[in-house]
């Protein structure tokens, strides 16, 4: 008699022991594309580092630096060894633009390909690309940037820096020094470039007794500006602007002293442009205040006598009134029919009305 039990059991002990997939196995099929900064051959430290990391996730690093050599051909690992290089080459030649990766599609090994490409685009070696990195923190400023746009622009600059510039120290103490001295430098760099708003916040940094660290400083700026945009609601210009025109409300005379300035300069203010003011001179013939027709200077032309403004007295006005014995004119009436005609009409009835 069967006994299903027993059979079911055994069914149920072999299917348990069946192997399963492995996760390294799985990572292997992942896409081919395993970051975005392709080199160009203007980012290789971006594109080196995120690689990097890819790469050692997945276990295959050794496969970069050349420690997986390749076995002999009768080994039974060779195999193993091919299909795991081949993989990591696929890996490197598709984060490449495809003007890059095809130059690296004959190269027997990973490893290879990696050392090729560091030799050929990396700027550890470039004094020039370091010089204009360089140049770049130096004149860095905050201006129409937020704090975190600032300081992340400061950070990957000073972090390009770090990672292609290696010293060999013979002291751990020497080596802990410097970066503390560093480490200060990049305090100064990133306080100085703060717009002037925050030189508040600046000045308590500074009196700190020691220095904070920069990840510190930077807390403390971005902590300063986020209770600014709380309170005040907006950006520091716009405060600025808001005192002014409160300022303007206190003191509506300003207003009005600039207009009557304008007046006294010649120009009437332009409530009053082309109207006939109460008590004052108008002109028939040109429609404008502070002379009559027998004074315009459209029809007579300018006083030889008559200089720029610039070159009278500070604060001269122009009097109202003609003087009792003008200065004879540039201009006569009989200079052109044009003006003739208009002219002798309002002279008539300015003499006759």
């Amino acid at each position: 008699m069967t006994k299903y039990g027993t059979k079911s059991g055994m069914a149920s002990t072999s299917e348990s022991t069946t192997p399963s997939p492995t996760p390294q196995i799985m990572s292997d099929a992942s896409p081919l594309s395993i970051t975005c900064h392709k080199l160009n051959g203007k980012n290789f430290l971006p594109w080196s580092q995120s690689v990097f990391m890819y790469i050692c996730g997945r276990g295959k690093e050794e496969f970069l630096t050349g420690s997986a050599s390749q076995p002999e051909f009768t080994d039974p690992n060779y195999k193993k060894w091919k299909a795991e290089n081949n993989q990591v080459m696929a890996w490197l030649i598709n984060s490449m633009i495809p003007e890059i990766g095809e130059n690296f599609l004959l190269y027997p090994s990973a490893s290879e390909i990696w050392d090729a490409a560091r030799e050929s685009y990396s700027c550890s070696d470039n004094t020039a690309e370091l010089f204009a990195i360089e140049s770049a923190v130096h004149d860095l400023r905050q201006e129409d940037s937020t704090v975190t746009e600032y300081f992340s622009t400061l950070t990957r600059n000073w972090q390009t820096i770090d990672l292609t510039e290696t010293h060999d120290w013979k002291c751990s103490k020497d080596e802990k020094l410097f970066r503390s001295f560093i480490e200060n430098k990049r305090v100064f760099k990133f306080l100085m470039g703060l717009n002037n708003n925050f030189d508040d916040v600046r000045g308590r940094i500074l009196s700190t007794n020691p220095l904070p660290n920069l990840r510190a400083a930077f807390s403390v700026v971005r902590q300063e500006e986020s209770r600014r945009k709380v309170m005040l609601g907006s950006s520091p210009q716009s405060s600025d602007n808001s005192a002014l025109v409160v300022q303007r409300q206190n003191n509506p005379s300003t207003t009005d002293v600039t207009a009557h300035q304008g007046f006294r300069q010649g120009q009437p203010p332009n409530n009053t442009k082309g109207k006939m003011i109460p008590g004052r001179p108008w002109c028939e013939f040109c429609k404008k205040p502070t002379h009559n027709i027998d004074s315009c200077w459209k029809i007579h032309g300018k006083p030889l006598d008559w200089k720029p403004a610039r070159e009278r007295r500070a604060h001269s006005a122009v009097s109202e009134q003609p003087p009792s014995t003008a200065a004879p004119f540039t201009r006569t009436i009989g200079c052109s029919p044009e003006v003739i005609l208009p002219a002798y009409d309002a002279i008539f009835c300015h003499r006759n009305g």
